[in-house]
């Protein structure tokens, strides 16, 4: 599993239905992974906040139960390639989102999020919570 942004901030806020999710992906998945992606996602919003170094914090500590997949060559060309490919049907759902489901689609992963209507598009497998 790849989790994607909208889920970890919502994990983050202590939301019960991503909390949930969580324990319940936990108690199925062998491995669950975030990117770098998300850490951008992430810490932008952190240093948007009231409390960035409060919630720079919460961030270090949920991250670490993760696996941090990394960008390779692979990565990249299929990011090229998607991102061609969803310019070129008019139905672009941005770089970030284009990333994260490269990121998906070379490591095999199904993403989870309730972006469902992005992910969609991509060829990824999707788990929506």
């Amino acid at each position: 599993m790849l989790l994607d942004s909208d889920f970890l901030i919502m994990v983050l806020r202590k939301d019960p239905k991503a909390l949930s999710k969580l324990e319940e992906i936990r108690d199925k998945s062998k491995g669950i992974a975030i990117s770098y992606v998300n850490l951008w996602e992430l810490y932008k919003g952190a240093y948007k906040s009231s409390r960035p170094e409060e919630e720079i914090k919460k961030i270090s500590i949920l991250v670490s139960f993760f696996t941090l997949l990394e960008f390779t060559k692979k990565v990249d060309q299929e990011f090229g390639k998607l991102l061609n490919q969803l310019n070129n049907d008019g139905k672009p759902i941005g770089v970030l989102d284009t990333l994260i489901a490269s990121i998906a689609l070379n490591y095999n992963k199904t993403v989870v999020t309730k972006n469902v209507k992005h992910f969609e598009r991509t060829g990824v497998k999707i788990e929506s919570w």
